[in-house]
């Protein structure tokens, strides 16, 4: 990126492109945000943009805000962070212009970004009307549930780029996906008729048909238990579960903004209970386990954990300075981690390689779950 100043009317006219895009324009409260820091910063009030004014101003909550109580500021920061991510990374990969909105701070940066050489475009599920294309945190999720078969047959050429299109309803929260550890299932937020909420598909069987899922209303970040039976998911505050089979809901934790879960075949789960925490385990019945991870030094957060087949080990994604984030992998029964490497996106362990995004591309490293060690270089 370079620093050097961009004029005010570029950036006008940027943020009238980003507010007209497929990730932004029925997202109210990341739109209604992401104006109001754009506008108060060209304007000269920079100053201004702390918790009170956020959430009395440009979120609505009145002069009775109260920020010590009421963390909306920071829970729609943290969401407006990701979607700039998103859009970046897709509709705007080839935007000359980028807004940061940097962790710790509600002030926005205007940066040029370099042209682009060679970026792959992304694919993956497309929810219509408007075809809202999966970004690449879904792609990485996609992923992680494909079976990679490796055979002892001299080398081939590299296989062509394959695409799967699924159309499903509605959705302006299109990286909330997840597939079933069996392969057989796919779920994943829609809010047609609506309220968001998660509904599920089977990719196998007579029918293909897509059904909501009741009880699951503003759901976001599903994941699914080891036996592809239940899915863990984050609506409003908690952290809840749903059975497939019986339909019943139960609440688990709270987490004031979704950061990912995983579930092992022990019934643990890990998670993130706010947006500056590190992990937390609990079962899936809903009692508090133990920490799992600690905040090191430079670093804002913890999320996206993946358990590794052992199910003791995890992969998870740090927030931070440069030095200290990236991907990293954790263990269950101690909380000393190990830094992997950078990454943008958290990491998906799939047979033997680690899936991951870096500037807008797919990666692929090699991965030993058994000695926890990276094996050669990453691979496009």
């Amino acid at each position: 990126m370079d620093r050097a100043t961009v004029p005010p009317r570029s950036v006008t006219e940027h943020l009238d492109r980003v507010l007209q895009s497929n990730v932004f324009r029925a997202a109210g409260r990341s739109s209604t945000l992401l104006r109001f820091l754009v506008e108060q910063t060209l304007n000269g009030h920079a100053d201004r943009l702390k918790d009170y004014t956020l959430g009395s101003e440009a979120l609505g909550r009145g002069d009775d805000f109260d920020p010590r109580t009421d963390p909306i500021a920071r829970v729609e920061a943290s969401r407006l962070r990701s979607r700039l991510e998103l859009y970046y990374a897709t509709e705007g990969a080839a935007e000359p212009v980028v807004i940061t909105l940097p962790k710790g701070s509600y002030v926005p940066l205007f940066e040029v970004r370099a042209p682009a050489q060679n970026q792959p475009s992304a694919a993956g599920l497309r929810h219509r009307p408007g075809l809202v294309t999966l970004g690449v945190l879904g792609l990485v999720a996609i992923a992680g549930a494909v079976v990679v078969f490796r055979q002892s047959t001299p080398p081939r050429p590299a296989p062509a780029e394959r695409r799967l299109e699924i159309t499903t309803p509605p959705t302006t929260d299109p990286v909330s996906l997840a597939l079933s550890p069996d392969g057989e299932k796919i779920v994943f937020v829609a809010s047609a008729g609506g309220s968001p909420r998660l509904w599920l598909r089977p990719l196998t069987g007579p029918s293909t048909s897509a059904r909501p899922l009741a009880g699951t209303d503003h759901a976001s970040l599903p994941f699914w238990s080891s036996d592809s039976k239940s899915v863990g998911f984050f609506a409003d505050g908690p952290v809840k579960r749903i059975d497939l089979e019986t339909g019943v809901v139960q609440r688990l934790a709270g987490a004031s903004v979704p950061s990912g879960g995983t579930w092992n075949h022990d019934d643990v789960i890990i998670l993130a209970n706010t947006i500056d925490s590190s992990l937390t385990s609990v079962s899936s019945d809903g009692a508090v386990l133990d920490q799992v991870t600690v905040l090191a030094d430079g670093q804002t957060s913890h999320r996206g954990p993946q358990f590794l087949p052992d199910g003791r080990h995890f992969l998870y994604d740090a927030v931070g300075r440069p030095d200290v984030r990236g991907v990293h992998v954790g263990d269950l029964k101690r909380t000393v981690s190990r830094r992997l490497f950078d990454a943008d996106t958290p990491a998906v362990y799939v047979a033997n390689d680690l899936l991951y995004v870096q500037q807008g591309t797919l990666l692929a490293r090699g991965f030993d779950p058994v000695t926890l060690e990276l094996k050669g270089p990453p691979r496009r």
